[in-house]
């Protein structure tokens, strides 16, 4: 899109473009930037230095955005057009930028709204972040939330339930955390940089959010670290440890200790962090009942212990437990 406008002085028509002829007195303006919100974005446009005079060495060109100044002399090029882009400037619809020179064809000015990309894969993600810090931008997660299962998740902004168009979503936050139960309750907000828990009735890949406000440029927690029983968000991909003391929650909606070949998590999720001494983490959805349990690695034998559907443990033997239903190792049982 052309933003040329009519608040000219000095500056003359040319083939499709104009030029800047006096460096004192040329200066091209744009004002009222057609933006909705403020927005992070690029400016891009093309020059070219003239080759109609003997005074090339005096050509210069400057950019102020917003009293800011950019000084793009050694850019441009006697007789050949070249791009110029300056990247990632704040931008509302009162923002002012104003090109200032002599002896440069100026055409083609761009203002384009800046979109990045979280990979749940990119070591890195944090470095990123930073360079957006307190920003508005177009943000893209590289990462699949799978439909009708809890997903973990740690996002950098402020999101709510109807942060992604068309999807109808669910969000619980980490309420508590007593006697190794990490009990969840519904919200409709999570502040950014703090982990959560998430379904969606639709497989949702590579979700966009538009004009999002970078606020956590590092992934928080959530729960009492203290207590040693916590939720911990990661924006990278992160080896989890295998001791005991972090917990995944798997697809099949039970939680498991990572084995050391497959211990390494793509970011933008979370993790349980328990004392590695813990044997029974469990997770609950307020009023829903449990739904998953720690299950141990498979060269530790230990009794099952079952639990009633408030995640009480009840004993290591159904046949001496009253009638009803109670949970071991993931699965309900009912004793009739």
């Amino acid at each position: 899109m052309d933003y040329f406008n009519n608040k000219v002085q000095d500056i003359y028509d040319a083939n499709k473009c104009i030029y800047l002829y006096s460096n004192k007195k040329s200066k091209y303006q744009i004002n009222l930037i057609p933006l909705k919100r403020n927005a992070l974005c690029k400016l891009s446009f093309w020059v070219a230095g003239s080759d109609l005079n003997e005074e090339y060495d005096k050509t210069s060109l400057k950019v102020t955005i917003d009293e800011e100044e950019y000084n793009k002399k050694s850019s441009i090029k006697k007789g050949e057009w070249s791009v110029i882009i300056i990247d990632k400037i704040n931008l509302n619809s009162n923002s002012t930028i104003t090109f200032q020179g002599g002896y440069v064809f100026l055409d083609d000015v761009m203002i384009t709204e800046v979109t990045d990309t979280l990979d749940e894969s990119k070591a890195n993600n944090e470095e990123l972040l930073s360079s957006y810090s307190g920003k508005t931008i177009n943000l893209a997660l590289k990462r699949t939330l799978q439909k009708d299962i809890w997903n973990t998740l740690c996002l950098p902004f402020e999101f709510t339930n109807s942060s992604i168009e068309g999807a109808n979503i669910e969000i619980e936050r980490l309420k508590s955390v007593s006697d190794g139960v990490f009990h969840f309750e519904p919200d409709a907000t999570v502040p950014a940089g703090e982990p959560f828990i998430l379904k969606t009735s639709q497989t949702i890949a590579n979700p966009k959010f538009n004009a999002v406000t970078i606020s956590a440029t590092t992934p928080g927690t959530a729960g009492d670290a203290e207590s040693g029983y916590y939720l911990k968000g990661i924006f990278s991909p992160t080896a989890l440890s295998t001791d005991g003391s972090n917990i995944f929650l798997a697809t099949d909606g039970n939680l498991y200790t990572p084995a050391p070949s497959t211990n390494k998590m793509n970011g933008l999720r979370a993790y349980m962090v328990v004392p590695s001494t813990s044997r029974a983490s469990r997770l609950m959805h307020d009023p829903y009942g449990t739904t998953g349990i720690q299950q141990q690695p498979a060269t530790t034998k230990r009794p099952t212990t079952f639990y009633n559907l408030w995640g009480q443990a009840m004993g290591s033997s159904l046949q001496q437990l009253p009638k009803g239903i109670y949970i071991a190792n993931g699965r309900k049982m009912l004793k009739k």
